[in-house]
């Protein structure tokens, strides 16, 4: 997705706002919210997934690419 149509999160977010946004699969975002990798809310029914938590998750993951020197491979 092209940087200008990615959408800023709000303070909390719904799974399928952060699959869209992430382009991650629902199961993947519930795994990590079961596993602690990311913070989620219930309220009532409702999960809200705090997005914060995503940002510090993508912040921490390994990076790979020119720039680093480590391609996957």
């Amino acid at each position: 997705m092209p940087a200008a149509e990615f959408k800023a999160f709000p303070k909390y977010a719904t799974i399928s706002d952060v699959c869209d946004n992430c382009r991650l699969s629902r199961s993947t975002v519930n795994r990590l919210i079961k596993s602690g990798e990311i913070s989620a809310v219930k309220v009532g029914r409702a999960t809200r997934i705090v997005t914060e938590s995503v940002e510090r998750y993508f912040a921490n993951l390994p990076r790979t690419g020119i720039e680093t020197g480590v391609v996957n491979g």
